[in-house]
């Protein structure tokens, strides 16, 4: 194995701490990343609206107290990408992200997963449109994310 001997002059070293400080200042700006990771997480977010399943049963289409202002499609509806502590989540809003049960996701881990129903038994159908997302489009949200770093980095020579 042969050793390399660099050499910098003043000049130079100076100039490379001043381009790895701004990498520093940029990467560091939790709120650029965030801008950059929200960018980045439109197709899962898209894919998830677009495989979302559809409630049919016409049990819950009637008026009830309880479902007042529910429409088929809900759960596409709630589908969404938000900020939170310094992160971006893509997922169904629920609770107060959510204005009516006309876009609430709640029930989103009924439709994703089998569960108990009265009687001791389990639902048999399952969509697990989350997971199929993920497995499809978690490469391109990240081969998206190092495309805006690499625009950003780009930006600063």
């Amino acid at each position: 194995m042969e050793a390399v001997r660099i050499e910098l002059s003043k000049k130079d070293r100076d100039a490379l701490i001043k381009d790895l400080d701004k990498i520093r200042d940029v990467f560091g700006n939790s709120k650029k990343m965030q801008a950059l990771a929200f960018d980045a997480a439109k197709p899962i977010a898209q894919y998830l609206k677009q495989t979302a399943p559809v409630n049919t049963d016409p049990r819950y289409m009637g008026d009830k107290i309880h479902w007042t202002g529910y429409k088929p499609g809900a759960l596409k509806r709630s589908i969404a990408r938000w900020k939170q502590y310094g992160g971006v989540l893509v997922g169904a809003r629920f609770g107060s992200n959510s204005k009516s049960i006309a876009n609430d996701g709640w029930y989103v881990h009924f439709a994703h997963d089998t569960h108990p129903v009265a009687g001791g038994k389990s639902t048999k159908k399952s969509t697990a449109f989350i997971v199929d997302a993920v497995s499809v489009m978690g490469q391109s949200t990240v081969n998206l994310l190092k495309e805006n770093c690499k625009r950003l980095l780009d930006g600063l020579w």
